[in-house]
Formats: C-alpha cells, structure tokens, sequence
C-alpha cells in the first residue's frame, strides 16, 4: 500500500509541474499575441503612407509638366512662334533650308538688289551658325544662283538643351563666316538707284538674308521677324525653355537684322523652311505694260 500511494504521490507531482509550465508559456504566449499584431498592423500601416506620398509625388509631376506646357505654349503665342518637328535619324535632326525666288513684276527685289551691287558672279555665303557663334554648316554661292532655288541641307544632333540659330546670307569675304558684316539697306539702297545715284560694288559686304530660330526638345522653334514682340516677351520663352541672356541677345541683334532687310514671311514644307526672296519678273512687266498682252 505505501508503494501505491508513493507511485500517485509522485504522478500528482509531474502533473501538476507539468500543468503549472503550460499555464505559465500560455500566459507567454498571450502577452506576445497583441505585439505580434500590433507589429502587423505597423507594416500594413507604413505600406499605407509608403503608397500615398509616390501617388502624390506623380500626380504634382504631371500637373507641373502640364503648367509648363501651357506657359511654353502662351510664351509661343506672345511672339508669335511656330514649330515643326525635323526628321530624326539615328540620334540626328535633319532639315533644310531652301531660298526660293519670288517674281513680282516691274519692281526690284532683294536678288536684283544683289546683282547690281555683286555683279552676275558675285560670291555669297550661306552660313548657319549657333548661339555661340559656332559654325555649323555654310554653302559658297554666285548671285546667278539665286535665280532657281537654292537647298540647304542640314544636319545636327539632337539635344535636351534650348539652342539657338541664326541662319544669314552674306557677301563671300573670304571667310566662312558672316558674323560682323551689316545688314544691307535695301530700301535706302532702292531708292537711291531710283534717283539715279551710282551703283558701286561694295567689297567691305554685307548681310542680305538673316533668320533666326530656336531648338528646344527636338522641335524647331520659327521666330517671326515681323513680329515687334518686345525683348521681354523672348525674355519669357527664353526662360520657360532654359534659355539664357547670351541667347537672347543673339535673338535681339538676328530680328534687328531682318526688321532693317524686311524679310517677307517664311513657309514651311514638311521639313524644309522656305524662304523667299523677291526678283523682278520683266517678262511679266513687257505684258503688263502692253495691257495684259504678250
């Protein structure tokens, strides 16, 4: 009997050891519970606030790219600019440039101007040049030429950053370069002709054409020269597209030369910017004067 009694002795004892452990890790168990959750619901929770700022990060993206279009746009509109996309190939824009006689009769224009004063074969220079007054491109011509078309290719590589052109026909002085020359005075030089002073060929040379125009973003940016948009207005373009003073005064001095050459209006054909120069068509005249008849 005290065997018995020992042997449920002892296994009351195991029992109840074993019975106070699990007591005890549940009880563990239960103040870990609420942290375990607590930490789930700090990761859901900072997901959460992880999402919401990069939703509101693209969404001020998109509406500062959209106020930047419009104030480009408006800024386009105040002086009157167009644009065009030249053609991309490979990693290069290409477009041309082609200077285009435009008969008018019985009245000089610019390439009757220009003969008279350079003669038949007087040598000219098609130059386009950047704001930094680097070469780009130049084509060597005789003033016969002018008489058909003339096409002027060219070809630079695209970039993120605004630049700006000035493209200038020119008396051919030995250099390849029309920068310092002065735009000749058409009209002043017309009626002069008309009053019957002496025409002299002028070796000192001087600008006959100049035109201006910017590339921004891999689009063509036409400056009309009969635009009389004040400086600030090319101010404010200059500064939506990242432009700079040294560009906006090249800007200045190209529309100053085409208001003095009184350009007519430029066209353009898919991408090719056509620019026209007058030339008496006397043919035209004879038939005028003789009452329509040839």
């Amino acid at each position: 009997m005290k065997k018995k009694s020992s042997f449920f002795r002892d296994n009351f004892i195991l029992i109840t050891i074993a019975a106070t452990l699990g007591y005890v890790g549940w009880k563990h168990l239960q103040r870990k519970q609420p942290k375990l959750v607590s930490l789930q619901a700090e990761r859901v929770e900072k997901t959460l606030d992880l999402k919401k700022p990069v939703e509101v990060i693209q969404v001020q993206k998109r509406t500062e790219a959209v106020t930047l279009q419009r104030q480009v746009l408006a800024a386009r509109l105040a002086i009157n600019s167009r644009s065009f996309a030249p053609a991309l190939v490979g990693q290069n824009l290409q477009m041309a440039f082609r200077l285009e006689p435009r008969p008018r009769a019985c009245k000089d224009g610019d390439i009757d101007l220009i003969r008279r004063l350079s003669g038949e074969n007087g040598k000219l220079l098609l130059t386009l040049e950047d704001d930094s007054e680097t070469l780009v491109a130049h084509k060597k011509l005789v003033t016969r030429d002018l008489q058909s078309p003339v096409l002027f290719p060219i070809e630079f590589k695209q970039s993120d950053q605004t630049r700006i052109f000035k493209l200038t026909l020119c008396s051919d002085v030995g250099r390849k370069t029309c920068h310092g020359l002065q735009a000749f005075q058409f009209e002043q030089y017309s009626k002069k002709l008309g009053a019957g002073a002496a025409v002299k060929n002028q070796e000192a040379g001087h600008i006959f054409y100049s035109y201006g125009f910017a590339l921004v973003k891999g689009e063509i940016q036409l400056f009309d020269g009969t635009n009389l948009s004040s400086r600030a207005s090319y101010a404010k373009f200059l500064k939506t597209v990242g432009g700079n003073e040294r560009q906006l005064n090249v800007i200045d001095e190209t529309l100053a030369q085409q208001r003095k050459l009184g350009i007519l209006p430029l066209a353009v054909d898919k991408h090719t910017i056509v620019l026209p120069l007058y030339v008496n068509d006397q043919d035209q005249c004879k038939i005028s004067m003789n009452g329509g008849r040839p």
